[in-house]
């Protein structure tokens, strides 16, 4: 693995640790600045994500096989992309986000870093299929990723369910 991402990996792992652990523990002021009211529930049930990224941050970080940095990009490009076009179209139905306030900039840099981070990761992984690979072990790789990335779907769908039948019963 290349030093810079050496360097910046346990960075990373340590920022979505930290706040995946402040919105478990301290859930109401972690999730003060968002664009959006949540309650101390949702923001303990958003936690998972930011440990979940921490986990696999440092899965990648330890022993960076290509199939982990391939699925934890894509993960983290479908949080981070899917999060933010959310809040674009649901704020087209409800116009009730203020987007010059400084929680919800926080809030978009966030989610923008994350999924510009999963792009960088998808990009740093040796390619997908080359071609001096036996077919089965192609065939595998097309599995692992296809499997990612309908987990990544699956895990992006149920937040941005959340997020608008939350939106609906605080904006109107």
């Amino acid at each position: 693995m290349n030093p810079a991402w050496r360097a910046y990996l346990p960075v990373e792992m340590t920022i979505l640790g930290a706040y995946g652990v402040g919105l478990l523990l301290f859930p109401l002021t972690f999730g003060g600045f968002w664009p959006w009211p949540i309650d101390a529930f949702h923001a303990q049930v958003y936690s998972a994500i930011f440990l979940a990224g921490a986990g696999g941050t440092y899965l990648v970080w330890r022993s960076a096989p290509r199939e982990e940095l391939l699925v934890l990009g894509l993960a983290q490009f479908l949080v981070g992309l899917l999060a933010v076009l959310g809040l674009f179209i649901t704020d087209a139905a409800v116009h009730r986000i203020d987007w010059t306030a400084a929680g919800t900039l926080c809030w978009l840099a966030l989610f923008g870093w994350i999924g510009i981070s999963g792009i960088l990761k998808l990009c740093a992984a040796p390619g997908i299929l080359p071609r001096n690979r036996h077919r089965s072990q192609r065939r595998l790789d097309f599995q692992v990723t296809s499997g990612a990335s309908c987990r990544a779907y699956c895990l992006c769908r149920f937040v941005l369910t959340q997020f608008r039948t939350e939106n609906r019963s605080h904006f109107s």
